[in-house]
């Protein structure tokens, strides 16, 4: 679509959220056995300290829908707090 459509006006990017605190999330916690734990070793594998949460991803596609961002399309906006960085397959 970028690239096909880019000259029409219209952009094209994704975001790629890594953990945020959702009920989706916070229902995965509570399968383990030790809730508390999962949720503070998820914690502690993402380099800023803490998971995202619903704003961080909504500030972003805020920014992408403005005209701020109108030189951005074909892009991929990965928001997981560094997870993927410090990944080991990364790299």
């Amino acid at each position: 679509i970028a690239t096909d459509h880019g000259r029409d006006g219209i952009r094209c990017n994704a975001i790629a959220p890594g953990w945020t605190r959702t009920e989706m999330v916070n229902a995965a916690f509570e399968m383990s056995e030790d809730p508390a734990a999962a949720a503070a070793d998820a914690i502690a594998s993402h380099p800023v300290g803490r998971l995202g949460d619903p704003s961080d991803i909504a500030n972003l596609a805020t920014w992408l829908a403005s005209a701020e961002s109108g030189f951005v399309s074909g892009s991929i906006f990965t928001i997981d707090g560094g997870l993927t960085a410090g990944s080991p397959i990364g790299a």
